[in-house]
């Protein structure tokens, strides 16, 4: 639990990562969310398996509460139905460290290459990384809210990174996206047959391998252009 031994004249803002372990702990954060409302710092709440926007009645606009289900309004209101025409890269794991990792490092690589990356994650910490939520469990409601903000980004590529999601709706999704690239670790390579036409191309990796991941998606698009 969060103490008072912070530095307030430091305190940009306050992220609180849940699990859940902390899912009932209301009370526990009562004390730290109104001292944060008394100094007027913002406050990142992130938790996957939280379903209420109710955590806390705090009384005044103080705090700028983000939570997950705040991305819900922003779907509902925006079109949803353009059609993707640039480069997909769908990534999957089952753990949730390496995936993070993966996808930081091919997401760093290409904005440092000045492509304008839109990337997806659907555990909320990808925030932290600048990564767009994805609120949805169901693959079709997730092929909906990435159009979305393709629909409003307009970017170069995209990159969506799945953690922990079934075969059935690796393949739903990267169908629905025309996936240029599915990359899975190692440990799927003897289920090849099992994701054969999701993507024009299965690259399977390796724990630190994102560099070379990196330099054979780029082959791969230089060698074809369209």
């Amino acid at each position: 639990m969060l103490t008072n031994s912070y530095d307030e004249t430091k305190l940009d803002a306050a992220i609180i990562i849940c699990d859940e372990r902390l899912d009932n702990s209301e009370d526990a954060f009562k004390h730290f969310f109104l001292d944060m409302n008394k100094r007027k710092i913002p406050i990142v709440y992130i938790n996957d398996n939280y379903n209420s926007l109710d955590l806390v009645e705090l009384n005044n606009n103080n705090i700028k509460f983000w939570h997950p289900l705040s991305n819900k309004y922003f779907f509902n209101i925006y079109p949803r139905n353009k059609k993707i025409d640039i480069p997909v890269i769908v990534m999957c794991h089952t753990i949730l460290d390496e995936l993070l990792t993966l996808t930081i490092k091919l997401y760093t690589k290409f904005t440092s290459d000045d492509y304008s990356a839109l990337c997806f994650a659907n555990t909320t910490i990808g925030i932290l990384q600048h990564f767009n939520y994805i609120l949805s469990k169901k693959a079709g409601m997730i092929l909906k809210e990435i159009k979305q903000e393709y629909f409003i980004n307009n970017p170069d590529l995209i990159l969506c990174s799945l953690y922990d999601i079934g075969k059935k709706r690796i393949s739903k999704i990267c169908k629905g996206l025309k996936a240029d690239f599915l990359i899975l670790p190692d440990k799927y390579k003897n289920t090849t047959k099992d994701y054969n036409k999701c993507a024009e191309k299965i690259i399977f990796f390796s724990k630190g391998e994102n560099t070379e991941l990196y330099d054979k998606i780029i082959q791969h698009f230089n060698n074809h252009p369209n």
